[in-house]
């Protein structure tokens, strides 16, 4: 299935970032500039591939916004439930396509 793919993902984890920048910084709206949500980009593919071997990874972005520093340390598991519904859909899949090809799941490794 071409629609279970990690742009809707990372488009949600951008969207929490953004969120918690928010919360923590009333005052600046980074919505109107480029840069930032760029580097924001940037931080969290750094941050993902970190938690793909750790369970937590820190994102620090300096002069973020309107020079204002910005720092978030998800843990895998806020990740995982921010994407709850498309891990479990993927998931599915993987079900669906074991049974369709009579894979045992203890012969799948």
């Amino acid at each position: 299935d071409t629609d279970a793919g990690g742009e809707d993902y990372d488009a949600r984890i951008q969207v929490f970032y953004m969120q918690n920048f928010k919360h923590k910084n009333c005052d600046v709206d980074m919505i109107g500039g480029h840069r930032a949500p760029r580097r924001l980009c940037a931080q969290r593919d750094r941050v993902e591939r970190t938690r793909s071997s750790s369970t937590e990874a820190t994102t620090e972005i300096d002069s973020m916004c309107e020079d204002t520093e910005y720092s978030c340390s998800p843990s895998r598991a806020c990740s995982e439930k921010l994407n709850k519904d498309y891990l479990q859909y993927c998931a599915g899949l993987v079900v669906k396509g074991a049974k369709a090809s009579s894979i045992d799941k203890y012969n799948v490794h």
